[in-house]
């Protein structure tokens, strides 16, 4: 029992049994009567001892509800101490995640500071890049107005220009009255010329014929030399033995000469055919360029000549990739040494906007009747780089048939021409116009032409002959054709697979490169 209750116990008891005790009545009874005095004693500590008793028992269970009370209140002040323990627990740890979270922060914070640092230099990169750029905008605005004054300048000579074709119609318009006249000439010429056609088909196959009878004379010709070879070694062999075979060595100088008289008039009448096969291709050409053709003759000729041609190469890319291809029509065409077909750069795969290093395993084939022939590269034309050409040995060009067009000597014999699209299905007639500025083209007039066959708009790729059914170009774009002089050529792509991509990359850049030489109004 705790001391302070006990004490207060105390105290409370001591106060009850003074608060009991009347010390008058005691004083009373002592001087009315000596004899009871011991009586009345006894009967009132017995009821003191008997107030004693309860309020001890009172005390007691006083003290056991107020111990039970203490001890509710100290099981509480466990709970709370254990529950506060707790929470201090808790607080620990959110005090040391927010020192790591703090000590993070502080990580954040220093690459912000270097971000924001490196992005202050970028910053200042940037606004000295602007200042560049606004230099070279304003170097190019200068030349934006120097461009326009050169414009405004050639506008004034396009006019000049338009004047010159106004007065260029109204003499057009007497010069058809004359074509008028001259076309029931033609008329009686066609008559004729057919007739000259006719002897003109009778003197190939006469020349056929000389050319099989001057075939067989080159394989005897080749027979008698290789006999001349025989003798020689045999007369070695004979000088060799000499002493014992000098009547063979008189046999063979004998069968010699016969041999050597028999080669000088072998040898004489192939120059003599050779000449005739020469004044006869001379007459025929005569023949050929003295009249136009009609162009419907030159587009049957096409037609019986024509080749197909199939280009494709592998593409590698993020999204599609695979196999392009691209197929077209054209024909065979010589300088006199070479045999060549004409390409425009839209008739392969690659081109010079998408001239990447991602093509690879170029391919090519021509073919004409079923047969076919793989060119071992591609050459790109030094006249204009969009003009690709694949040359064809002579051999394979037998083989394949057909037509070897000549290029035009002239071609600006006649004002029109013949133009036949790129796929081989249509043809027309055209006006051809020069272009002073442009020596090496010259410019369809698309206001004059007159289809013969099919619907449709000269473009890149059209092949355009002249009226004596020789080759004067292939169209660049959709206005301007490329007159071919030669074939003469600078950069090429080996096909069949051969060429890496860096090959076909450089190339096609170099040629890229050789194309922004070409003018401007050819070159759109």
């Amino acid at each position: 029992m705790p001391r302070t209750l006990l004490l207060v116990i105390c105290d409370f008891l001591l106060l009850s049994l003074l608060a009991l005790v009347r010390f008058d009545q005691v004083e009373s009874s002592q001087a009315g009567s000596g004899g009871g005095d011991e009586t009345v004693a006894l009967q009132q500590s017995v009821g003191v001892e008997t107030d004693l008793m309860e309020i001890l028992q009172l005390s007691l269970e006083l003290e056991e509800a107020s111990r039970g009370s203490v001890e509710e209140e100290l099981r509480e002040t466990r709970e709370e101490l254990q529950e506060r323990e707790r929470l201090l627990a808790e607080r620990e740890e959110n005090i040391a995640r927010l020192a790591q979270e703090m000590a993070q922060r502080e990580e954040t914070l220093q690459e912000r500071d270097q971000a924001i640092a490196e992005r202050d230099q970028s910053l200042e990169e940037i606004q000295s890049t602007l200042q560049r750029t606004e230099e070279q905008l304003s170097q190019e605005a200068r030349r934006a107005t120097e461009g326009l004054e050169r414009a405004e300048r050639l506008e004034e000579r396009l006019e000049e220009r338009m004047q010159e074709e106004r007065r260029l119609r109204d003499s057009l318009g007497e010069t058809r009255q004359i074509a008028d006249v001259r076309e029931e000439q033609l008329r009686q010429a066609q008559a004729e010329l057919e007739e000259k056609l006719s002897a003109l088909a009778q003197t190939e196959t006469l020349l056929a014929e000389m050319e099989d009878r001057q075939r067989s004379m080159e394989e005897e010709s080749r027979e008698l030399a290789e006999r001349l070879n025989l003798t020689e070694r045999e007369k070695q062999l004979i000088e060799e033995n000499l002493e014992a075979a000098r009547s063979e060595v008189s046999i063979v100088r004998q069968e010699k000469e016969r041999i050597h008289e028999q080669a000088t008039e072998l040898a004489r009448g192939v120059g003599a055919l050779a000449e005739q096969s020469e004044e006869l291709a001379r007459e025929i050409r005569s023949t050929r360029r003295s009249d136009p053709i009609s162009p419907n003759r030159i587009f049957r000729n096409y037609q019986e000549s024509r080749l197909e041609t199939s280009f494709s190469a592998f593409r590698e890319a993020v999204l599609f990739s695979g196999d392009r291809e691209r197929d077209t029509s054209t024909v065979k065409v010589t300088d006199g040494q070479r045999v060549y077909t004409l390409l425009h750069i839209n008739d392969v795969p690659m081109s010079f906007r998408d001239s990447g290093p991602h093509w690879r395993n170029f391919q090519g084939t021509i073919s004409r009747g079923g047969e076919n022939y793989s060119p071992e590269q591609i050459l790109f034309s030094d006249a204009d780089p969009r003009i690709l050409l694949a040359q064809v040995e002579f051999a394979e060009s037998e083989r394949l048939g057909g037509r070897i067009y000549a290029l035009a000597e002239d071609p600006f014999a006649f004002d029109d021409a013949v133009i036949v699209s790129s796929d081989g299905e249509a043809y027309g007639e055209v006006a051809m116009v020069l272009d002073p500025e442009h020596p090496n083209y010259v410019k369809v007039d698309r206001r004059e032409i007159r289809f013969l066959r099919g619907d449709f708009s000269p473009s890149t790729g059209d092949l355009v002959f002249s009226r004596r059914d020789e080759l004067i170009g292939i169209m660049v774009n959709r206005n301007y054709c490329l007159v071919l002089e030669n074939f003469l050529h600078s950069s090429s792509i080996p096909l069949g697979g051969q060429a890496s991509s860096e090959e076909i990359f450089e190339a096609v850049s170099a040629a890229s490169r050789q194309l922004r030489n070409v003018p401007g109004a050819v070159r759109n």
